[in-house]
């Protein structure tokens, strides 16, 4: 919702103008996909009352999308997605893999309904999504972009845009349990919320902080399904491993859909693993089981360890995710490889306690680290 449901003014009025044609005359026949942003008010006059959402399973049966053609307005685009059948678990982490245009996206405009299937039916805990009333839905709901929108104003405010009803005390709770707190107060003094916030090169934090701030500002209405998209898009390696913990952290309790670039660092923190390409669903299982056995998601995860991999180097086994990546056990949270020797990150929750969890009077330095700390990577 932090990404969504606040920019819902925005994104209807671009909707109305992208769905009139040049003659200023809407239609919308039955093989035009359908705009739910368009109809949200005739969606939710006609169904009334609340609907909870517990960390739902989704299922999809037999789903077929089309975007509008470009050319006439009788006609529509192929497929983004065709006939597609999966099973995502409740209250766990997704993966959804798939190379770029193969429909991830599509599939998160689809859940939070701002389009509809052409064919077939997506379920949310056992009801049909188009059943459920789309503002609950999305209030329950958290897309999480590879680019967090921000605004001008103060920290407060920005924060605010998720859930205008959330209090002082709550946001520093909450920003003190993601490890957000000690790097705002280290960059915006001792009452960070007052402080404007600039984004872009203008801005105090690194793209992986500001990453965390979008993390937290997406937990004030603790919801029941989170989105992520792209998470690690725009960081560098190191930014990204002290991410990882919040968002493994941000994860529990919700049923979450994982889309990122980064097939590796997926496999590292997923329970469960959907493949699509061309529209269709290749594969789908547990992580161990599609680890486990040939398949398009192995020779996937196989060819992104070959491109890591130095031209003399060897190949480390196929079944583990790769080093310095935490990985997660069976009481769902994170840890990190055990190679017999204290890693890095080991190292810095030894000295700092929690991933991240800078104390107030030091000097956060670029990339989270002390005075005098190398950078590990540039």
């Amino acid at each position: 919702r932090a990404e969504t449901a606040m920019s819902g003014p925005a994104i209807r009025a671009v909707s109305e103008i992208l769905q009139t044609p040049k003659d200023g005359v809407r239609t919308r026949g039955a093989e035009q996909p359908v705009s739910a942003v368009a109809a949200d008010e005739k969606d939710d006059a006609r169904k009334s009352g609340e609907f909870t959402l517990h960390a739902p399973e989704i299922a999809a049966r037999g789903v077929t999308f089309s975007y509008p053609s470009a050319g006439t307005r009788s006609e529509v685009a192929p497929p983004v997605l065709q006939h597609v059948d999966f099973t995502m678990p409740s209250g766990q982490i997704t993966a959804l893999v798939a190379p770029s245009g193969m429909g991830k996206t599509t599939l998160f405009r689809l859940l939070l309904r701002f389009y509809e299937p052409q064919d077939g039916t997506i379920f949310l805990q056992g009801r049909d999504l188009q059943s459920i009333p789309t503002a609950a839905l999305r209030r329950q709901s958290t897309l999480i972009s590879q680019r967090p929108a921000f605004f001008q104003g103060s920290i407060r405010t920005n924060f605010l845009a998720a859930n205008p009803k959330a209090t002082d005390a709550e946001i520093q709770d909450l920003a003190e349990r993601y490890g957000l707190w000690p790097i705002l107060t280290a960059s915006y003094g001792s009452n960070p919320l007052d402080a404007p916030f600039f984004h872009g090169s203008a801005s105090r934090l690194s793209g992986g902080q500001e990453k965390r701030f979008a993390l937290v500002r997406g937990m004030l209405n603790s919801p029941a399904l989170l989105l992520l998209d792209e998470p690690t898009t725009g960081i560098d390696p190191f930014e990204k491993t002290l991410l990882t913990a919040p968002l493994v952290l941000a994860c529990e309790g919700r049923t979450t859909i994982l889309v990122d670039h980064d097939i590796l660092w997926q496999a590292s923190i997923c329970h469960h693993i959907v493949v699509l390409n061309n529209g269709s669903v290749l594969d789908e299982g547990s992580r161990e089981e599609l680890m486990s056995r040939p398949g398009p998601f192995m020779d996937m995860y196989q060819e992104a360890l070959r491109s890591q991999q130095p031209a003399t180097g060897s190949e480390p086994p196929r079944s583990m995710p790769p080093q310095g990546f935490p990985v997660i056990h069976a009481g769902g949270r994170p840890d990190f490889d055990d190679d017999g020797e204290m890693d890095e990150m080991e190292e810095m929750e030894e000295d700092e306690g929690e991933m991240g969890d800078i104390m107030p009077s030091q000097k956060v330095m670029p990339f989270g680290l002390k005075p005098g700390a190398r950078k590990p990577f540039r």
